[in-house]
């Protein structure tokens, strides 16, 4: 009897291994989501999973080039033995086709520069971290990567093309700054921000907003000055876009699950979207014909029916079958033991 209860014990051991790999695919187990890319109206309307195939977490950047029609987001992979993820910065076509990964070390903020060929970013952390922290300036392509601005932390970042000036929150305080595009020029502009998460500009208006996390939305003059709070009381927002010429912005929120829009005064705050998992980062496309533009944000797809595709032939998809070729053979090895147990025990 020893031979079967060793056997039911391999067959024990297969279930453990072959359940993580099973159930998180490509992400690692201790990875306890798996954000991926949305687009959706910005009525809440024809929610649509874009690169269902990715299998890099997605973090809580995205930035749009409506000049070239690309997306930029910020993913992590996790790497066995090393202490840091591997932080890249990736694009694709606004349908989801043609992915790239053009950068290492990016992090959770971008900014865009379509005309100039530029992109704007903070560098993660990771094993060399000398300059983690930092704002960076690159092409859109990844190369030429210059430090403009060293170790702010990883804080929000806003750029303002017609203004040429870069927009940040320093890491050791709450405080908003700003510089000129090469990193010059630098200065507090205000003190006591609420601990920023996002911020945008709206250039019609000459104004920045901003959402923190002391859960609300707020916005001040480019110059700092008229600061206002005009949304309280949200849970965790996390990314925030505006639609100036429409008279709209919208927010993520990680704790509730939604989507939110609201006029660019505060008022009418309407959920759009709701029931999604730790939904982060957010940009608005507007629409250059009919329609009425496109949002894209962040969000785990599993709660909300929209199951990413796991490729048969990727590590873990192959260490699964193995284990469950495994699992097979113990079973199998087990029914065959116990039948001749009982051969033997209706013999004697």
């Amino acid at each position: 009897m020893k031979q079967p209860a060793s056997a039911f014990l391999v067959v024990a051991c297969c279930l453990v291994l072959v359940a993580p790999a099973l159930w998180a695919g490509n992400i690692p187990p201790d990875e306890a989501f798996l954000r991926k890319l949305f687009r959706v109206n910005p009525d809440g309307t024809a929610l649509e999973l874009l690169l269902p195939s990715e299998i890099a977490v997605a973090l809580g950047s995205v930035a749009l080039d409506p000049v070239n029609e690309k997306i930029y987001w910020n993913s992590y992979q996790h790497v066995p033995g090393h202490e840091f993820p591997r932080v890249t910065l990736r694009r694709a076509d606004l349908d989801g086709d043609a992915l790239e990964e053009i950068l290492l070390f990016g992090s959770f903020n971008l900014g865009i520069d379509p005309a100039g060929g530029k992109i704007y970013y903070v560098e993660a952390e990771h094993a060399d971290c000398s300059f983690c922290g930092s704002i960076n300036k690159a092409n859109l392509d990844g190369d030429g990567d210059q430090i403009l601005v060293y170790r702010t932390g990883w804080t929000p970042l806003a750029i303002d093309l017609d203004g040429g000036k870069l927009y940040w929150e320093h890491w050791d305080g709450r405080l908003l700054m700003s510089a000129n595009l090469d990193g010059s020029g630098q200065q507090v502009l205000i003190s006591e921000t609420g601990n920023m998460v996002d911020i945008e500009i709206d250039p019609l208006g000459q104004e920045l907003y901003w959402i923190n996390l002391d859960g609300e939305v707020r916005r001040a003059g480019l110059d700092g000055t008229e600061m206002e709070t005009l949304v309280t009381g949200l849970d965790s927002p996390r990314g925030l876009a505006l639609d100036p010429l429409g008279d709209r912005m919208w927010w993520t929120d990680v704790d509730a699950g939604t989507i939110q829009r609201a006029r660019l005064d505060g008022s009418d705050v309407t959920t759009i979207v709701s029931g999604l998992d730790e939904p982060a980062g957010l940009a608005f496309l507007p629409s250059t014909g009919e329609g009425d533009g496109s949002l894209y944000f962040l969000s785990d797809p599993v709660l909300i029916n929209v199951v990413p595709d796991v490729p048969a032939t990727s590590p873990r998809g192959i260490v699964a079958l193995l284990l469950l070729l495994g699992l097979a053979s113990s079973l199998f090895a087990c029914r065959r033991m116990g039948a001749s147990a009982r051969g033997r025990t209706g013999n004697a």
